[in-house]
């Protein structure tokens, strides 16, 4: 690595500090400012009541709730208006995360949960979200009914391929409705 350019960057997540605080307040707010598609799932995935089981865990809830905030109320549409927003600062002091963010052109959301915490129903959730708001047509062309994922412990920029996730018209509604994980 050359003299003077640090890793720093790389290693230190600039994003959730203050990303914390907005989507709190937002989340008890009553998630203003999304589509009616987005808040009926959203009510209906985290204001059950408390006699079922079936429940998502307070960390899955934030992980879901932080990628819509920054989808629908911030309306980022690439990772340099996220970084330009929330962390500028990050971008001047450390130019290989500068140099990342500007050479990717599309929406990038990374979520970092422990090993056990539920990503899987997480990325479902997001799917449902993501499908059923291409369908709504509320905000036409912000939903795709093709959504790429990655899941590794790397950034999904390293990894040789993706997973690509396409609308399947024979999937019936109740199906993509998946039940959250058991607490």
């Amino acid at each position: 690595m050359p003299r003077g350019i640090s890793n720093v960057g790389y290693a230190q997540l600039y994003l959730p500090p203050v990303l914390e605080p907005e989507v709190d307040a937002w989340s008890k707010q009553g998630w203003t400012g999304v589509t009616q598609t987005s808040h009926d799932l959203l009510s209906y995935w985290f204001n059950r009541d408390g006699g079922t089981q079936e429940r998502f865990y307070f960390c899955q809830q934030r992980a879901i709730e932080t990628v819509i905030y920054c989808h629908e109320v911030l309306c980022i549409r690439t990772l340099r208006e996220l970084y330009e927003r929330l962390a500028p600062k990050a971008l001047l002091e450390h130019l290989p995360l500068k140099d990342e963010v500007e050479s990717i052109p599309f929406p990038k959301y990374s979520l970092k949960m422990a090993t056990g915490t539920g990503k899987t129903w997480v990325l479902a959730a997001l799917l449902v979200w993501q499908y059923f708001n291409s369908l709504s047509g509320e905000h036409r062309g912000w939903y795709s009914k093709r959504l790429h994922l990655a899941l590794d412990y790397r950034p999904p920029n390293e990894l040789g391929e993706l997973v690509v996730i396409q609308q399947n018209e024979g999937l019936p509604r109740q199906v993509l409705l998946a039940q959250p994980a058991q607490p």
